[in-house]
């Protein structure tokens, strides 16, 4: 899911209203919810804190592209389903001269991103709401670690940004959910 610069999620009332929350309150209860997206509670403010606070001052998270939630299933990894779903973006961005930015959630995901040209700006553990399976020794957990990741577009397309045709960019939609 990508969010354009400007953008937040659940930020606007037509986002609000597409996602559907109070049916997303009746499957998960309103104490997970809360969880998700209440500024006061953790998981997207606090990866959105993180994002912010690692960004550098002369390309502010608000301000740039934003790639959360990116899955292919691993029996479809190696064949460039994820490089196809990120490129027209990631050309956006380096025709904007924007920044791109992103968050993943393991050390897995830290390694591919860094071997196509990401950048690791920081990592926090957000704590979760109840303690649960994970990690290499499938120990009881009750953090989850979030890297923050500046995607590189000159790097990942192999583009120098002084070469970048100039076309105009794609007619903005909203995403259905």
């Amino acid at each position: 899911m990508w969010f354009l610069p400007g953008c937040t999620l659940l930020g606007s009332q037509r986002q609000r209203e597409a996602a559907n929350l109070p049916q997303m309150y009746k499957l998960v209860g309103e104490y997970r919810s809360r969880w998700l997206v209440d500024n006061k509670v953790q998981y997207l403010p606090g990866i959105t804190a993180l994002c912010e606070r690692t960004s550098p001052p002369s390309a502010p998270f608000l301000w740039s592209y934003k790639l959360s939630k990116l899955s292919v299933r691993p029996e479809y990894h190696a064949f460039g389903i994820a490089s196809a779903l990120t490129r027209p973006v990631l050309q956006r961005a380096l025709h904007e001269r924007k920044r791109v930015f992103g968050h993943v959630t393991s050390e897995m995901h830290v390694l591919r991103y860094k071997a196509v040209g990401c950048r690791v700006l920081g990592a926090e553990d957000l704590r979760l709401l109840k303690p649960v399976e994970g990690g290499a020794k499938k120990e009881m957990v009750d953090t989850i670690r979030v890297w923050a990741m500046e995607f590189r577009p000159e790097v990942m397309l192999g583009s120098d940004p002084a070469a970048v045709e100039e076309t105009p960019p794609p007619e903005r939609i909203l995403a259905r959910l």
